[in-house]
């Protein structure tokens, strides 16, 4: 007998919580098809959300935001950070306080899905020790060791907690539940393991971009900034655009303050 086809697997729905904000980040401009950060740039507002995921087979968190350790003592946990980057510390604003906000409590969480280890996506790992981590290849080894230029972005009070977790190292796109309907997606380039997320929905699809770019008008030029591999990050990108138009989906740029306006997040949920 001939296999019966079947559509794919969704994910019942998936909810954008709200973290911190940057508030000194320059605004891109583009000359030639090229960024450049223009002494002209204006400041502007930067998210740094993390998305929940709800399954069948169970909870999904992608990214952990900042440390709510950190957002409750700034001075103390990581202040040039604050210095350079202006952002809001408010213990309301961290990741525990964003689960509990859904009636949800960390150690419901099924997966840990970090799109990189930086502190801005990172800072809330060690909430979750009953939680199975996946992680880019190569991601972990240099979050220990990051080249000199990226190390204050490397926070080993964010990871070290997390040492005796459960951890994965995904080397190829990796399809969390088996049936299309959370597939991570290798994204190298602005770390060496960054990832990205697809997510179907039943009414729509997603790809949460991770740092595969940081603004909506870098997917427009098809170029991207703030690359550790500037070649390796040029095809990540290119490659999540033509994945967004062969699986029908949105492209989300967590960081891009208009993404974050146009699109639900908490407490409204997304099906």
């Amino acid at each position: 007998m001939a296999d019966v086809w079947s559509p794919p697997a969704t994910a019942t729905r998936m909810c954008a919580l709200p973290g911190a904000v940057f508030t000194k980040v320059p605004r891109p401009d583009f000359v030639n098809g090229r960024m450049m950060r223009l002494p002209t740039s204006v400041l502007q507002d930067m998210p740094c959300p993390s998305f929940l995921i709800e399954h069948p087979r169970g909870l999904v968190l992608f990214d952990t935001g900042i440390s709510p350790k950190g957002l409750a003592n700034p001075e103390a946990y990581f202040p040039n950070l604050v210095d350079l980057f202006g952002f809001e510390c408010r213990p309301d604003l961290g990741i525990d306080a964003q689960l509990r906000g859904l009636g949800l409590r960390p150690e419901q969480i099924t997966y840990v899905i970090p799109s990189h280890l930086h502190f801005d996506h990172a800072g809330g790992l060690y909430l979750f020790p009953n939680a199975t981590f996946i992680v880019g290849a190569g991601e972990m080894g240099y979050a220990y060791r990051p080249d000199g230029g990226y190390q204050p972005y490397y926070l080993l009070d964010d990871l070290a907690p997390t040492r005796g977790f459960r951890w994965i190292e995904a080397d190829s796109d990796f399809d969390l539940f088996g049936d299309g309907s959370v597939r991570v997606l290798l994204s190298p380039g602005h770390t060496p393991g960054s990832l990205a997320l697809f997510v179907r929905l039943p009414n729509q699809n997603f790809i949460l971009t991770g740092d595969a770019c940081h603004y909506r008008s870098e997917v427009e030029h098809g170029v991207a900034d703030n690359l550790h591999d500037e070649a390796r990050g040029i095809h990540s990108l290119h490659r999540l655009i033509l994945i967004r138009d062969a699986w029908d989906a949105t492209l989300w740029v967590g960081h891009d303050p208009g993404d974050w306006d146009a699109f639900p997040h908490a407490p409204e949920y997304i099906e």
